[in-house]
């Protein structure tokens, strides 16, 4: 399966980065295992990036918290966070073969993403009212006293007093530029959200669709009567389906799909091995001699 590359959310700046106890939040985590995870995917070693991956998920997806503003935006980006780990971890799976695994990993990854963008919707466009608002009654504010500021701002030698009010007036247009940003802020914090629930289902409904292509392959297979042993070693005895696959990933990713469909098979894992370096290539076997004629 091709994947696109999908950008890495930007996690709010509100929250910060470290989990309690000081242990490293899963977005410090990812940060730093994404890299080796696709790296291992790259050198084909998918099936130790898929156990590096999975290590980054939770037990259990956390309960959304949503005790005030600072928790329901925390819980956000823990929430985008979720998503990204569970999409990796989607992408190792599907690369060592493990569909079935990969399909419940990136339809966690939805679930995750569509919570998260259904529980923050309607509170975040209230917060970005609110921030709206603010803005708004800032500006009215200054615009009000605008000939009086104008005035003060004109005086040469400004008193005390005036020195005092400029400040005021200062803090005031500062507050206005904050709360503008602020607004706009909780106003894409949801486009994030929406994008992150939408992105994955592409990647369900191409993992599903494979998964029963193969499966009615498989019992389609008359000799083998839907036997997976049996379908795979038809498939191994085959020299032209390997031979099709010109590219060595291409290659290894089936093979390690066939080890997921016959973890038996010896002549598969020869194979990986092979492909990986581990192991020579199986002796060409010598034609058999004709018998003489008497």
């Amino acid at each position: 399966m091709r994947f696109l590359a999908l950008p890495v959310l930007l996690i709010p700046a509100i929250v910060s980065a470290q989990a309690p106890g000081g242990e490293a939040s899963l977005g410090q985590r990812l940060r730093t295992e994404r890299p080796e995870v696709e790296r291992l995917i790259s050198e084909l070693k998918s099936r130790e990036a898929q156990a590096r991956a999975e290590a980054l998920l939770p037990p259990q997806v956390p309960a959304f918290n949503k005790a005030d503003n600072q928790a329901l935006v925390a819980s956000y980006v823990k929430y985008l966070e979720l998503s990204q780990a569970y999409y990796l971890a989607f992408k190792a799976a599907d690369a060592a073969g493990q569909w079935e695994k990969a399909l419940e990993h990136i339809r966690r990854a939805k679930q995750v993403a569509t919570e998260n963008h259904e529980t923050v919707k309607e509170p975040f466009t209230k917060l970005s009212e609110y921030y709206k608002n603010q803005a708004q009654r800032g500006k009215g504010m200054l615009q009000e006293n605008a000939e009086y500021i104008k005035g003060i701002r004109a005086k040469a030698n400004p008193d005390e007093s005036d020195k005092q009010q400029l400040e005021l007036v200062a803090k005031e247009e500062k507050l206005v530029v904050e709360n503008e940003k602020w607004s706009k802020v909780f106003l894409s914090y949801i486009d994030a959200a929406k994008q992150d629930a939408e992105r994955y289902d592409p990647f369900i409904e191409t993992e599903e669709r494979r998964i029963k292509d193969q499966e009615e392959r498989i019992a389609d297979y008359k000799a083998g009567k839907g036997d997976k042993g049996r379908w795979v070693e038809a498939i191994m005895a085959n020299p032209k389906t390997m031979e099709a696959l010109t590219e060595k990933k291409d290659r290894i990713a089936f093979l390690y799909r066939l080890a997921v469909l016959d973890p038996e098979n010896k002549k598969v894992h020869h194979q990986i091995d092979v492909l990986l370096g581990n192991a020579a290539p199986a002796p060409e076997k010598k034609p058999a001699k004709g018998k003489k004629g008497r």
